[in-house]
């Protein structure tokens, strides 16, 4: 399929839903993190979309990124849809919609030692990884640059400086130059069995 069905199909999908969700191209570009202007890019085929960008858009109008491109499926293998069920506002309120989510083989580090998060992490005081925890990320030197992290939390970060032998944690804020570091490891889950 070529990008024009593709964005064919979005902009029939973003006409109905538009109306449904009763907002505006402006609007929709805020939620997405997106200037109004990289919206009406998408939707004029001006822009090329990208697989992660049609999944970002089908997760926002709630519809299967198949709808938007059936050949999805060919460039993105892994792409699972998750239920989402409650929202956080209303835990008595079930409700029936989807998240799709191109999942992305990640590696793990054993927690072997406890390890302390940044204190401004905007928790109550610092956290722990305790030992046994298995920490899943993504190698930011040497993975694909399009794996997303589905998160609005803060980013956290294993670093191990160059000078260092050992791995320290950080935000995003506080992460030094690439140049500084050996290791540079995006935390994605973590896994406590």
């Amino acid at each position: 399929m070529s990008n024009n069905k593709a964005v064919e199909n979005f902009k029939r999908i973003w006409n109905i839903r538009k109306r449904e969700m009763e907002i505006t191209q402006v609007e929709a570009a805020e939620k997405l993190n997106w200037t109004q202007g990289a919206f009406s890019q998408y939707l004029n085929n001006i822009t090329e979309m990208s697989p992660q960008t049609i999944i970002k858009l089908a997760n926002f109008l709630d519809v299967a990124p198949s709808e938007i491109d059936p050949d999805i499926d060919k460039s993105l293998p892994h792409v699972t849809t998750y239920p989402v069920t409650h929202n956080l506002s209303n835990p008595n309120l079930e409700i029936n919609e989807t998240l799709n989510y191109h999942s992305i083989d990640l590696k793990y580090i054993t927690v072997d030692k406890p390890i302390e998060l940044l204190k401004d992490n905007g928790l109550n005081g610092p956290a722990k990884y305790p030992t046994g925890v298995k920490i899943g990320y993504l190698d930011l030197f040497n993975s694909p640059p399009y794996a997303p992290k589905m998160t609005t939390s803060p980013n956290f970060y294993l670093i191990q400086k160059k000078n260092k032998k050992v791995f320290e944690t950080c935000q995003h804020k506080h992460l030094p130059p690439d140049e500084e570091l050996i290791k540079k490891f995006l935390i994605i889950e973590v896994a406590i069995h």
